[in-house]
């Protein structure tokens, strides 16, 4: 058995449905009566909502993704241009352990941290211990 209908009886039946009548051209090539073109009138009808709202899903989802790649551009862009602060002195010793840290690591970190060269620092200590200076209360001279 065929569904499909002729163009004619289809165009009738869509354009005024009430002038068809059992003489015209509503019968297809099984002899199925009109009842079978409001079936497939329906069923266009129904395929075109379908058509219809999944055009409109698929621009919805076409915009949530270009707002997602918009944003995700906008905070890649906010990490480059500013990116998070790294701590310098991350060190977690203070005072004279601090101190003996850099006197026992990086040669080029007590340049950076203190101004002088690793061999110089213990000369600079007996130059001031020469001139008089020495441990306070609460410090020793190497801080």
């Amino acid at each position: 058995m065929s569904s499909a209908i002729s163009y004619t009886a289809y165009m009738n039946f869509h354009t005024n449905p009430a002038t068809c009548t059992e003489g015209d051209d509503t019968r297809d090539s099984e002899g199925q009566d009109g009842l079978n073109i409001v079936a497939n009138h329906q069923l266009i009808i129904s395929q075109q909502r379908m058509y219809l709202a999944r055009l409109q899903m698929s621009k919805l989802a076409s915009v949530v993704i270009e707002s997602i790649t918009h944003a995700t551009q906008a905070i890649v862009e906010e990490q480059v241009q500013h990116p998070k602060p790294r701590p310098y002195h991350n060190s977690v010793l203070t005072g004279y352990g601090w101190v003996r840290e850099l006197i026992d690591g990086h040669p080029d970190r007590i340049r950076t941290e203190l101004g002088v060269q690793q061999e110089v620092f213990p000369k600079l200590l007996d130059l001031l211990q020469a001139n008089g200076y020495s441990d306070s209360k609460h410090v020793l001279i190497e801080e």
